[in-house]
């Protein structure tokens, strides 16, 4: 017959918290990664998050990154040509295959892409770039509360 050992499962707040903390950091440096290897020109706006004060600056850096984003990709040779206009997967999650036609129609598409709007699918990167963004400012204006 097997003892039945009370376990311990009781954690320290501390402890909890510390352990929240290096998770919380953990996954900023994991997106901080993710935003490093993308274009420099988009990499260098998708950072720009951090200057965000407010949930208007954030909404304003968000149009200004689908733009940089949008007028940065270069279509793709092999996608584009006299029938389908000018194509290219998107930058950021690399998707872009569509039923008919590879890539996605340029500016239009890929700007459809990145708000997920239009049935297109959401490009699930700049979605974490949101989420990171609203996080930073829901932090910042507790910190200034």
């Amino acid at each position: 017959m097997r003892s039945k050992a009370k376990i311990n499962y009781a954690v320290s707040e501390k402890a909890m918290r510390e352990k929240i903390d290096e998770l919380r950091h953990d996954l900023e440096r994991a997106r901080d990664d993710m935003i490093d290897i993308m274009p420099e020109k988009i990499s260098e706006q998708l950072k720009k998050y951090l200057l965000c004060n407010n949930h208007d600056d954030r909404l304003q850096w968000w149009y200004e990154s689908l733009k940089v984003i949008t007028d940065s990709t270069v279509p793709d040779p092999e996608f584009s040509n006299s029938w389908t206009g000018k194509r290219a997967n998107c930058p950021l999650c690399h998707g872009g295959n569509n039923w008919h036609y590879n890539g996605f129609s340029l500016p239009e598409g890929l700007r459809r892409h990145l708000e997920g709007n239009s049935g297109a699918h959401a490009c699930h990167i700049l979605k974490h770039m949101d989420e990171l963004s609203f996080d930073y400012v829901e932090r910042r204006q507790s910190e200034a509360a």
